[in-house]
């Protein structure tokens, strides 16, 4: 006998996603969020503004907080500079 196993992952494809720009069009919404004062939330904020406003509610304190809120479900993704992400995914075994 054997178990096949499939676990459900949500993927974006970038900033541009519908996930991220109509987060409301979901049943329950996508919630996401980055640390605030930093690049990549200036680099949204300047380029995407509905996106900004809606995922402030979202923000986390650090990189920690983020992969806690993502474990237990509190975030749905974490927009964050993918080197760092990478790193801490790589350290982390359920990752």
């Amino acid at each position: 006998a054997f178990m096949i196993q499939e676990e459900y992952v949500d993927q974006v494809s970038g900033l541009s996603d519908k996930k991220f720009q109509k987060p409301n069009e979901f049943s329950p919404p996508f919630r996401f969020g980055t640390v605030p004062n930093g690049s990549t939330e200036r680099n949204i904020r300047n380029n995407y503004r509905d996106m900004h406003a809606y995922m402030t509610s979202f923000h986390q304190k650090n990189v920690d907080e983020a992969l806690y809120s993502l474990k237990t479900g509190k975030l749905d993704a974490f927009i964050y500079d993918a080197a760092v992400l990478n790193y801490m995914a790589g350290r982390d075994e359920g990752c």
